[in-house]
């Protein structure tokens, strides 16, 4: 079961003009540590996947591009529902309204697309896909129920699967995954190709 999932404004441009505010840096894993904090999640972990997965059980084939390499991030913490709220308006922060969350979540989130053109997103039961450029979705994206039928969308499950319980069978899943399949082509969002080893780099850069 899914149901429709994605930002209320024209988001290639918003995004294009957002992206301009923050420069392909380490400061893009910042901002995925930030939404980290805000949640109050006491466990990260970044994963780069150099992996070409299957493109069969997938929403839709356009989004076949997304199942090669990708950065992964967890946490600990599940997707409350005005996170999801907030994912969805990309110049409105929930956070601004909570004191105890520092961060403009909604704004800095969109610094992953320096590297991605569809931001995946797993907590709970939901798995939502992110398409500012509206190429398989209409209202911008989608918000898949998972355990309503998870063997439908196996393509996408095994692409998490390094960060997954073995024994998940599309149960509610504790925590959260931002999922972030690596740029192969010039878009509408941004022209730059995105290589393994230039996130390699990122992440040795940012432990340092």
């Amino acid at each position: 079961m899914s149901s429709s999932f994605g930002e209320n404004v024209d988001p290639c441009a918003a995004v294009r003009a957002i992206l301009g505010s923050y420069p392909f840096s380490v400061g893009l894993l910042r901002e995925l540590l930030q939404n980290s904090d805000d949640a109050r999640a006491s466990k990260q972990i970044f994963v780069l996947d150099h992996r070409t997965h299957a493109t069969d059980h997938i929403h839709h084939p356009r989004l076949k591009p997304t199942q090669g390499p990708a950065l992964l991030a967890f946490n600990d913490a599940m997707f409350q529902e005005e996170d999801w709220e907030a994912l969805q308006n990309i110049h409105r922060s929930s956070k601004k309204m909570d004191t105890s969350k520092i961060g403009k979540y909604g704004i800095g989130f969109r610094s992953v697309y320096h590297i991605t053109d569809y931001p995946q997103i797993m907590s709970g039961p939901y798995l939502a896909i992110l398409d500012p450029q509206h190429n398989f979705a209409r209202s911008g994206g989608v918000k898949i129920e998972l355990s309503a039928n998870p063997s439908t969308y196996q393509g996408h499950l095994t692409t998490f699967d390094s960060l997954l319980p073995s024994d998940w069978q599309g149960k509610e899943f504790t925590g959260s995954v931002v999922r972030l399949p690596l740029r192969n082509r010039e878009s509408e969002i941004s022209n730059k190709v995105v290589g393994s080893h230039e996130i390699s780099q990122l992440l040795h850069d940012f432990i340092k």
